[in-house]
């Protein structure tokens, strides 16, 4: 039996340096891509990238309690799917997911490329919403648990 969840908001949040202009208040929230980036290789543009998904979870609740989902030998997957792109895929990776904190606004940012992108929304590396900051930047998750492929 499969069941598939969608998420309710996402976005990706960055620290990078692209094209000489520091990215942090960004967010790519209104984006139907998002991205995850490590950049390295070249000291204008460094930085990484998180994506942060938000999940109905009281959805799931209600539907293990209603019985139209099991509560043991459950296996979760999160399935993302590679965009084409110009740039290069690594060959290997570690991904690791922790469960946030704190919520957070989605923002409707479109591109992290854009030259005039700014907060457009809220949720950015520093911003959780307008009027909250993450603890410590790019956002505030519980590092005790967690899940890695």
């Amino acid at each position: 039996m499969y069941f598939s969840i969608r998420t309710n908001k996402d976005t990706t949040i960055t620290d990078a340096k692209i094209k000489g202009i520091i990215r942090s208040g960004s967010n790519q929230g209104a984006s139907e891509i998002l991205e995850l980036f490590v950049l390295t290789q070249s000291l204008p543009s460094r930085g990484k990238s998180r994506i942060l998904l938000y999940f109905d979870t009281n959805y799931l609740s209600q539907s293990i309690s209603d019985g139209s989902l099991p509560t043991s030998s459950v296996s979760y997957t999160l399935q993302l799917i590679n965009a084409p792109h110009l740039g290069t895929n690594p060959t290997s990776f570690d991904l690791l997911v922790y469960p946030l904190s704190r919520s957070w606004d989605e923002g409707v940012g479109l591109s992290m490329q854009d030259e005039g992108l700014k907060d457009n929304g809220f949720t950015n590396w520093t911003f959780a919403n307008s009027t909250t900051n993450w603890t410590s930047g790019g956002a505030d998750y519980i590092s005790t648990i967690s899940a890695s492929q």
